[in-house]
């Protein structure tokens, strides 16, 4: 009697029911739920192989194996509200609604286990036969992004090169599932970064967007909550997976190594639900890769540092050597555009934007065009100033060219590695190198305003040593003659005699150790001048007589002249230590 009313009841329910569903049909180019996101999509999504990285490009062609997992249940209530009212009006039994129940599940099982194509053409004949609960169109709802369909005129949108494969798995639950093998590619644009090449650290971001009505959920399995037709063990389903890699447990090892071959070092992959805006949403996998930097030291970095270094071998070569002096460091800075080229063609994508490689060729071509400029400074000061002037240039120059060159290359390297912000790295490069030019010059222009002073300072160092009788004059050029010659003379009368040489190296502090020494010089000095038949000296006499005037002609002291040296310096010495 229970069971007669609760038949009766579920008759009148639909009956009531029914012309309710049959005013207001289920259009399926809806999704089941209207409201935002309130379509629950299940993805999982593994990464097998690495088909092609194309970095001019930005685009990365990959081996996946994806499968999505969502539940529409308006076509199975379609066909039972069909069947509901085929037994309302001719009486069915609860034996007759078990077998057709089964005979629905059957149906869409078969209907729906196909290729995406087919299973919009049996959608569609589905929904014709189901017209009075169903709408269908052209456009038939399902949660699969357009982005995951073959790539066609009608779909330029598609990044693979296959259509998935739909189905219904569970008809009871109305669960349906869409997967997609690995024998194929599947191709996502990317966007890289060159600013720190070849110390850059990429993030490709490989996205799947999905629509305003998805809310979609990444999972690390493929199984399904309901169970699953398709297996769920991935070494039975993917033909290229070689197990779950130590990086994700969505890449393989056969993905890290296509990586790793390509140059790059992967640190993290991880999956993240992203929201790019109130209407949409992605589940997008980060993978973070950094270049391996250790062939481009060899084929690059290694002979540019090496192609640095070469012209200051110039400093070392002899001035009067002009064109082995100036061959290294123009050879070497016509070399570097060659470098240059190659160390740009280097780079995937070209930019206009600041990279690393612009600053580490600005440093470079600073230092080698100042060892060229250095070259001719010192050919125009041997000839325009004196020879020492000239060679103090070089002595500099030993120092501090090797010194800044590997300090500019310490602080490249370690910004670089660093991936310190390139327009702090330009500002910090332009101020070691304007420092060191600028204090390289300060210091050239004040040896430069005191020459005469250090030519003074050198010849009374000769002059007061204790060797000086057996010594020659210093050598000194035409130039610095006429530079001493203006600093002895002091009124500018163009004449120098002995009081005023001697008053002038006097008060530049010229002081003997041994009083007879002192005496000999001052008696030379003068003897040698009036010795040319005037008291004093013009400017050509002066350069004429110079050798004659700071030197002895004894070659070697006698041997009495040395006792006595020894002897004197013992006595004061003992005279030191009684004090």
């Amino acid at each position: 009697m229970m069971l007669n009313f609760s038949a009766a009841a579920m008759i009148s329910c639909l009956v009531l029911w029914l012309p309710l569903v049959a005013e207001s049909k289920m259009a399926m180019k809806l999704p089941p739920s209207v409201d935002m996101r309130s379509n629950r999509v299940n993805v999982s999504i593994f990464l097998v192989d690495v088909n092609a990285l194309n970095e001019p490009d930005g685009q990365i062609v990959v081996n996946a194996l994806m499968k999505l997992w969502w539940r529409d249940p308006r076509w199975r209530e379609a066909m039972v509200y069909s069947m509901d009212r085929h037994c309302n009006a001719t009486g069915c039994s609860d034996q007759d609604r078990v077998y057709f129940e089964q005979s629905i599940d059957s149906s869409l099982s078969s209907c729906f286990g196909q290729s995406y194509e087919a299973f919009v053409s049996s959608a569609k004949d589905l929904g014709q036969s189901l017209s009075e609960f169903l709408t269908v169109d052209e456009y038939i709802w399902t949660p699969i992004p357009v982005h995951l369909l073959l790539k066609t005129s009608a779909n330029p949108r598609g990044i693979t090169e296959f259509d998935p494969i739909v189905a219904m798995t569970v008809p009871a639950t109305s669960d349906f599932e869409a997967l997609w093998v690995d024998n194929e590619k599947t191709s996502f644009d990317v966007t890289l970064s060159y600013e720190h090449f070849p110390f850059d650290t990429q993030v490709l971001e490989l996205c799947i967007p999905f629509e305003y009505f998805t809310d979609p959920h990444f999972q690390t399995t493929l199984s399904a909550p309901s169970g699953s037709l398709f297996a769920t063990d991935l070494s039975r389903i993917s033909t290229m997976w070689d197990g779950t890699s130590m990086i994700s447990p969505v890449a393989s090892k056969r993905f890290i190594e296509s990586l790793e071959r390509k140059g790059f070092d992967v640190s993290s992959i991880v999956v993240q639900k992203v929201q790019r805006s109130l209407a949409t949403s992605s589940i997008c996998i980060n993978i973070s890769m950094t270049r391996r930097i250790g062939i481009l030291l060899v084929r690059l970095f290694w002979p540019l540092s090496a192609l640095l270094f070469i012209p200051f071998a110039g400093f070392f070569i002899p001035i009067d050597l002009v064109m082995p002096r100036v061959a290294t460091g123009f050879l070497s800075f016509l070399s570097l555009q060659v470098f240059r080229t190659m160390a740009y063609a280097m780079i995937p994508q070209h930019t206009s934007s600041l990279l690393w490689m612009d600053v580490t060729m600005f440093c470079l071509t600073v230092i080698l065009f100042a060892s060229v400029l250095e070259n001719v400074l010192v050919q125009f000061l041997r000839s325009a100033v004196s020879s020492r002037s000239a060679h103090f240039l070089d002595k500099i120059s030993r120092i501090s060219f090797p010194s800044v060159a590997v300090l500019v290359l310490a602080v490249l390297f370690i910004m670089g590695w660093a991936q310190i912000e390139v327009a702090w790295l330009m500002t910090t490069m332009a101020c070691i190198l304007c420092v060191w030019l600028v204090t390289c010059t300060l210091v050239m222009v004040t040896y430069l305003r005191w020459l005469h002073h250090w030519l003074m300072g050198v010849l009374i160092k000769q002059v007061s040593s204790r060797n000086f009788r057996y010594q020659k004059a210093v050598a000194m050029d035409q130039r610095e003659l006429a530079i001493l010659f203006r600093a002895f003379d002091s009124d500018g009368s163009g004449h120098v005699s002995a009081e005023k040489i001697i008053e002038c190296m006097e008060a530049r502090s010229l002081r003997f150790e041994h009083s007879a020494d002192e005496r000999r010089f001052k008696v030379r000095l003068k003897e040698v001048i009036r010795q040319t038949g005037t008291e004093a000296l013009d400017l050509s006499a002066f350069c004429f007589h110079f050798t004659e005037l700071f030197s002895y002609h004894q070659e070697t002291p006698a041997r009495e002249e040395v006792k006595a040296g020894e002897d004197e310096d013992y006595a004061r010495e003992v005279t030191r230590k009684a004090v």
